[in-house]
């Protein structure tokens, strides 16, 4: 017989297949790692869904005075992401406060900024001008 599906490419490899029926088990060997992929791929996402839109406790929004300090200190976004060692849009995202930050983080740009925590954060609005 000869070698139908011989160099399938790079989707497979590159492999000599000998018979009709060993060419039709790689297919459907790859056709589950493709469904094991999606179906984990497809929990994965719901899973990221639950956790951020089912918690029992709605997140409450971080109030933060990194803009502020991080003005009166001279700093740009980029260099106060350097000292913390985050991408500067991260920095731009927690000034805006569309996102909160992990305690990690909140630490972190605390002492680049030589504040305190509970300087820069809060559950509740600052005043302004504090």
């Amino acid at each position: 017989m000869g070698k139908p599906w011989a160099n399938m490419g790079s989707l497979m490899g590159r492999f000599e297949l000998q018979t009709t029926s060993q060419s039709c088990l790689y297919v459907s060997q790859l056709l589950r790692l493709i469904g094991r992929l999606f179906f984990l791929d497809v929990a994965l996402m719901l899973h990221s869904i639950y956790a951020t839109t089912m918690s029992r406790n709605p997140e409450e929004p971080v109030y933060n005075r990194i803009e502020e300090v991080r003005a009166a200190l001279g700093l740009s976004r980029q260099d106060l992401a350097d000292k913390a060692g985050v991408h500067y849009q991260t920095i731009g995202y927690l000034e805006r406060e569309e996102y909160s930050p992990s305690l990690v983080l909140a630490l972190r740009i605390a002492k680049s900024l030589n504040q305190e925590v509970s300087d820069l954060f809060s559950l509740n609005p600052f005043k302004k001008g504090k």
